[in-house]
């Protein structure tokens, strides 16, 4: 958003959501925002007024709530798809992991999935498709047999590398994530219940008796919530003003995550603040490419907890790791260079648009009104011979 705003683009952001004492904080930079309803047409009215060139949609849930409006009410727009991360595939693996238990879940055959149907269509039917990880890029182009064309990748970007605190100035191990997203959720409860005894166990040995667990995230559940509560040596921070911050004054970031997918913030938050990542393979997935990993790999349970005790005690490999992580972050995820890119992208495809619609035939075959008129004519007339069939009383 700041990327489109700074560009000199009037700005809309228009939610569904409850209100909160976030949305003033786009207002205090320029960004304006208005609350929409679903299944209501008084955003058609607002598309009406603003005429909007370019319509970003948060997820393939919103494009299909209100991308037959804009194609309605302002077919001049350009429609684009942000994926955030494929929600399909993160909940396939949601339901393997739990299939399959402590493993992570990385199995990316075709499936034909609710969600993925509806995903891939909401992909098909949009102009542009944001896209954060070059794993789902290939596995959208290789897998489902969607054109690159309408693919663009779109990853996170950091500034120059904080100035964060060294070794020596650092203690403790950190987990932060949203608790509202599945995975971190998962992941906390997988720490508490199979992984954090063997860590403290495993950093005794190295000589760290002291070492602590903390817990930082949006939406805690409320029996966690308050001022430093600790439970079984876990000490759950609650939300953090600052992630950078918060993350730098840590020696070992942890993601033991189990599912997901995308681009997984919590990593690359970590390595923004020079703090180094133990984490599954799930969780380094898109996130190093050619580069060596930040950190550890590790999924049983005993690797992971020796590769936390391991990077605490060991400056050597811990300020090795710090650099590769710093590197990762300068190679692949460089703000200028990404947001430079994203703007020029947009800009293209609108500029392109009818050119890119007259290419995409499974998207105009999606949006053709036929498609289900069928269905609908069929179960119309049954509905109305039942009606005319019933006795009357």
């Amino acid at each position: 958003m700041r990327a489109v705003h700074e560009r000199g683009h009037s700005l809309l952001v228009a939610s569904p959501a409850c209100d909160t004492v976030f949305r003033s904080e786009l207002e205090k930079i320029g960004i304006g925002t208005c609350q929409v309803v679903p299944n209501d047409s008084a955003f058609d009215e607002v598309l009406s007024v603003r005429r909007p060139d370019l319509v970003i949609f948060d997820r393939f849930m919103v494009e299909e709530q209100f991308s037959w409006r804009v194609k309605l009410h302002a077919p001049q727009a350009t429609r684009v798809l942000d994926t955030v991360d494929l929600h399909s595939l993160r909940r396939k693996r949601e339901k393997m992991a739990k299939e399959c238990g402590n493993g992570t879940a990385t199995c990316d055959c075709i499936d034909s999935s609710d969600d993925t149907l509806r995903e891939m269509a909401a992909i098909w039917r949009s102009d542009l498709t944001l896209i954060t990880s070059t794993t789902e890029m290939n596995l959208l182009v290789s897998t489902y047999g969607v054109s690159a064309e309408l693919l663009s990748l779109c990853s996170f970007g950091y500034s120059a590398p904080l100035s964060a605190p060294l070794f020596a100035e650092r203690g403790n191990v950190v987990f932060i994530g949203n608790f509202n997203h599945k995975p971190n959720a998962d992941a906390v409860q997988y720490l508490q219940t199979s992984l954090w005894s063997e860590i403290r166990s495993a950093c005794r040995r190295a000589g760290a008796p002291e070492c602590q667990l903390h817990i930082y995230g949006a939406y805690m559940p409320q029996h966690l919530c308050g001022s430093n509560r600790v439970v079984n040596g876990i000490h759950f921070k609650g939300w953090a003003a600052d992630a950078h911050e918060a993350l730098s004054h840590y020696r070992v970031n942890l993601a033991p995550l189990r599912f997901g997918a995308g681009i997984k913030g919590k990593v690359s938050d970590g390595w923004y603040a020079g703090t180094p990542c133990v984490g599954t393979s799930l969780a380094a997935e898109g996130m190093h490419e050619e580069l060596e990993f930040g950190g550890i790999i590790a999924n049983d349970p005993d690797d992971f907890s020796e590769a936390v005790a391991s990077l605490y005690t060991d400056e050597v490999l811990w300020t090795e790791a710090s650099s590769r992580g710093k590197a990762i972050i300068n190679r692949h995820f460089p703000a200028e260079a990404h947001y430079r890119r994203f703007i020029e992208t947009l800009e293209q495809a609108h500029s392109h648009r009818e050119s890119r619609r007259s290419k995409n035939f499974i998207g105009t075959l999606l949006w053709y009104e036929s498609n289900r008129s069928t269905e609908y004519f069929s179960r119309w007339i049954e509905c109305k011979n039942s009606k005319q069939a019933s006795p009357v009383t």
